[in-house]
């Protein structure tokens, strides 16, 4: 249930991060906590494509704030034109995923959500 949750939020994170972008563009959402859940990653793309993981699918009996743990939410934005691509971090201060997520968005690139 745990590891479903968070895989979900992040997805769908991802997916509104690169909702508008052009196809070719894609957007790698890592949350890397301490906790049992190992991590998790989404890998979205602007044609709505994705992929995504967590460390630990069989994790069982904790919240997702136990499970993530702390550390970090890790942004990467590419374009196959792109000498680099833009990364980006923040601390995980909720660890639920999307409030996280909308905490990078406020502090590494200025836009708010809702």
């Amino acid at each position: 249930e745990v590891p479903a949750d968070a895989l979900g939020r992040s997805v769908a994170c991802g997916l509104l991060m690169s909702n508008g972008m052009p196809d070719d563009h894609v957007v790698q959402l890592t949350t890397s906590g301490d906790g049992p859940l190992r991590g998790v990653v989404s890998i979205c793309t602007g044609a709505g494509g994705i992929r995504g993981y967590v460390g630990n699918p069989s994790l069982q009996q904790y919240n997702l704030r136990d499970a993530v743990g702390s550390g970090t939410v890790r942004v990467i934005k590419n374009h196959p034109s792109w000498p680099n691509p833009y990364n980006g971090i923040t601390e995980i201060r909720k660890g639920d995923i999307d409030e996280d997520v909308g905490l990078y968005l406020a502090e590494s690139e200025q836009r708010s959500c809702g």
